[in-house]
């Protein structure tokens, strides 16, 4: 029976964390992009000084617009086009400590960096609401672009 509870024990504290941490650490560095079927636009990050950057440009690579201008203690990561092409929504983390759900429009107007924390947002189709996967409930929840009015969906991806 100690056995089994050491091994437990292990995975629990050890194993599992460690699998999480390179997960986490894989997509903090690979470029993420997103298209928006409606603008002909595309959406990705890209590593300006110390931090990631979220940028819009053309499908034909043209037109490349800086949207965030955070500083090197900032990362914005995993935007997303509202199927309507109307906004983004993306990730911004400061210090690597909260990972904030944001909007912003595609000319870079309108920066809203919501209190609600989660990460791989994605819009629902209707072009009103997201839903990113929430630390804070273990689930993908539907929110508001401004923050407010999260609905937990129980669902678990992980």
């Amino acid at each position: 029976m100690r056995v089994i509870e050491i091994n437990y024990l292990r995975r629990l504290f050890l194993i599992y964390p460690l699998a999480l941490l390179v997960v986490l650490c894989l997509f903090a560095v690979l470029p993420q992009k997103a298209f928006a079927v409606t603008n002909g636009k595309i959406t990705y990050t890209q590593l300006v000084g110390e931090g990631y950057q979220i940028f819009v440009m053309d499908a034909d690579g043209s037109n490349k617009t800086q949207l965030t201008f955070s500083g090197s203690d900032s990362q914005n990561a995993y935007p997303a086009f509202a199927p309507d092409g109307s906004r983004i929504v993306y990730v911004n983390s400061v210090g690597r400590e909260a990972y904030n759900v944001s909007t912003i429009n595609p000319d870079g107007t309108s920066n809203n960096i919501t209190d609600s924390q989660g990460l791989y947002t994605r819009w629902l189709p209707n072009s009103t609401k997201f839903a990113p996967y929430s630390f804070g409930t273990g689930t993908v929840v539907v929110m508001n672009p401004d923050g407010t009015g999260i609905q937990n969906t129980g669902y678990a991806p992980f």
